[in-house]
C-alpha cells in the first residue's frame, strides 16, 4: 500500500505546482523539485504490476455517463469564463493572430507564412506550424467563439481515455474517482489560471499529446499516426521521443510497426506541411523560429506594468529553469541566457536519448511503459524552453491521470 500512496502523493504535489502555486516554495527550486517528483513517480510506477483488462466491465456505463455529466459542466463553467473574459490582444496575442494573419491570409488566397509587419514582433514570418492553426478555421468561418474548438476536441480525447479506464481490471470506485479527474483538473485551470483558460489554445495540444499516450499504449495505429502527426505539426517537443520509441520497437521485436507508423506521419507532414508550405518558401521554418527569440527576449526584460529592476514575471512564475539562467546571465546578458538554455534544452534531450540507449546496451532494460517516458522527456522539454507560460505545463498534467490509470490504488 506504501507504494500506492506514495504515487498518489507524488501526482498531487505535482499537480499542485503546475496548476494551483507554481511559487508555492521559490522560484528557483519549484523547477528542481518537479525533476525530482518526475523521477520519483515514474521510477515507483515502472516497479508497480499494471492492471489487467476485463473481457465484460459492468461498470463501463456508469464511467460513460460520469464522463459525460462532468464534460457538460466544464462546457457550462467555460462558457461563463468565456463570456467574462472575451479575447483581448492585451492579454494574449494567440487567438488574435490566428485569425488576423492565419485564418485572414488562408481565405484570401495570401501565402499563410509571408513576413507580418507589427504585433510587437517588428518584420517577422507566422511561426505556428499547421495544425496549430487550421483547428480553427471552421470557428473564424462560421463566426463562433474559437476557444471552444480546443475545448471540445479535448473532451471529445478523454471519451478515449474513459474507454481505456472502463476496461480495465479496477474496482469500480477507483474508476469512478480516476474518470472524474480530468475534468477537476480543467475546472482547476480554469478557475486557478483563468486568463490562459481564457486567451490561450493549449488544450488542443494537451489533446494532442493524449492522442499519441493512447496509441501508445492500446497499440492503436491509427489515433498514434493522428496523434504523432499533430503533436509535430502544432510543436516539435515530440520530434525527441521518436528515436527513443524506433529504440523501444527495435528492442521489443516489432520495429516494422515503428516503421510503418513513422512512414505515415511522414506522408501526413508532406501533405499537411511540407508541398502547401515550404516547398512555396523553404525558410519559413527557420525564418520563423527568431520570432521565438524575440518572443523571449521581450518576456525576458519583463511586462510593460512591472516596476524597473523587478524580475520579469513570466520568467519567475516558478514552472522552468529560466530563472536560474537569467539569475546567472543578469539583466545585462538577457541574449546570452537565452541563447544558453537554448543550447540547454538541445543537450538535454540528446543526453536522454543516449541515456536510454545506453540502459538498453549495458542493463538490458527498456520500459513497459511508453507513457512514462512520453511523460518524462515533455517535463524535461518544458523546463528548459526560453519562456515558461503557465499553460504549457497543462501537457504534462493532462497527461498525469493517463499515466497512472492503469495502476491499482484501491484493492479489495
Amino acid at each position: 500500500m506504501k507504494i500506492k500512496v506514495a504515487v498518489v502523493f507524488l501526482a498531487l504535489l505535482t499537480v499542485y505546482m503546475l496548476a494551483i502555486d507554481s511559487r508555492f516554495i521559490h522560484p528557483l527550486i519549484n523547477p528542481v523539485l518537479l525533476i525530482g517528483f518526475t523521477c520519483l513517480l515514474i521510477s515507483i510506477i515502472q516497479r508497480q504490476t499494471p492492471a489487467e483488462y476485463e473481457s465484460e466491465g459492468a461498470s463501463r456505463i456508469h464511467v460513460f455517463t460520469i464522463g459525460f455529466i462532468l464534460s457538460v459542466c466544464c462546457v457550462v463553467y467555460a462558457s461563463y469564463v468565456f463570456a467574462a473574459n472575451p479575447i483581448d490582444i492585451s492579454k494574449s496575442d494567440i487567438l488574435p493572430l490566428l485569425k488576423e494573419v492565419y485564418y485572414t491570409r488562408l481565405v484570401s488566397g495570401e501565402f499563410v507564412y509571408n513576413r507580418v509587419h507589427g504585433y510587437d514582433y517588428v518584420n517577422w514570418v507566422p511561426n505556428y506550424l499547421p495544425m496549430h492553426w487550421l483547428p480553427f478555421v471552421p470557428a473564424f468561418y462560421f463566426g463562433f467563439d474559437p476557444r471552444y474548438i480546443p475545448l471540445f476536441f479535448f473532451l471529445a480525447v478523454q471519451f478515449l481515455y474513459l474507454n481505456y479506464l472502463s476496461r480495465l481490471n479496477l474496482s469500480a470506485i477507483e474508476k469512478y474517482i480516476k474518470a472524474s479527474i480530468p475534468y477537476l483538473l480543467v475546472f482547476v485551470i480554469a478557475i486557478k489560471q483563468k486568463s490562459s483558460f481564457a486567451h490561450t489554445v493549449e488544450l488542443l495540444i494537451a489533446g494532442y499529446y493524449l492522442l499519441v499516450a493512447y496509441g501508445l499504449t492500446t497499440r492503436n495505429k491509427a489515433l498514434l499516426i493522428t496523434g504523432i502527426s499533430c503533436a509535430l505539426l502544432s510543436r516539435y517537443a515530440l520530434l525527441f521521443f521518436i528515436p527513443i520509441h524506433l529504440i523501444y520497437e527495435w528492442k521489443r521485436g516489432t520495429f516494422s510497426f515503428a516503421v510503418k507508423t513513422y512512414a505515415a506521419v511522414f506522408c501526413c507532414i508532406l501533405l499537411v506541411y511540407v508541398l502547401p508550405f515550404l516547398t512555396v518558401q523553404p525558410g519559413v521554418f527557420l525564418e520563423g523560429a527568431s520570432a521565438y527569440d524575440v518572443a523571449a527576449l521581450g518576456e525576458w526584460k519583463g511586462q510593460s506594468w512591472q516596476n524597473p529592476g523587478d524580475l520579469p514575471y513570466q520568467i519567475f512564475q516558478g514552472y522552468g529553469m529560466a530563472a536560474w539562467y537569467y539569475t546567472v546571465a543578469g539583466s545585462n546578458q538577457l541574449l546570452a541566457g537565452i541563447t544558453a538554455l537554448k543550447y540547454s534544452l538541445f543537450l538535454v534531450m540528446v543526453s536522454s536519448i543516449c541515456m536510454y540507449t545506453l540502459s538498453i546496451r549495458i542493463r538490458q532494460f527498456f520500459s513497459n511503459n511508453l507513457t512514462a517516458l512520453l511523460y518524462t522527456l515533455l517535463v524535461l522539454f518544458f523546463l528548459f524552453v526560453p519562456v515558461p507560460y503557465n499553460y504549457l505545463y497543462w501537457n504534462i498534467l493532462f497527461l498525469l491521470p493517463f499515466l497512472v490509470a492503469r495502476f491499482k490504488w484501491i484493492t479489495t
